[in-house]
């Protein structure tokens, strides 16, 4: 890690399981986040949870797509 970047981690419940089709269709949204550097999908369906490991450039790029709505 930089001096500057960040990492969050965030979890949601979605109904039914998300399927690799899904995470194909959706991977380009996330690409094309200014500031993302990577995320690292997560996943527990026994629970429902799904979420994401984002790695920012840094924190501003992290504070300005927390004001988003995806």
């Amino acid at each position: 890690f930089g001096p500057a970047e960040t990492t969050e981690v965030f979890w949601v419940v979605l109904p039914p399981e998300p399927t690799d089709a899904t995470v194909t269709r959706v991977a380009p949204t996330f690409a094309a986040i200014p500031g993302l550097l990577a995320k690292t999908w997560l996943a527990n369906a026994e629970s429902g949870l799904y979420g994401g490991v984002y790695h920012w450039r840094d924190r501003a790029a992290d504070l300005i797509v927390r004001g988003c709505t995806w």
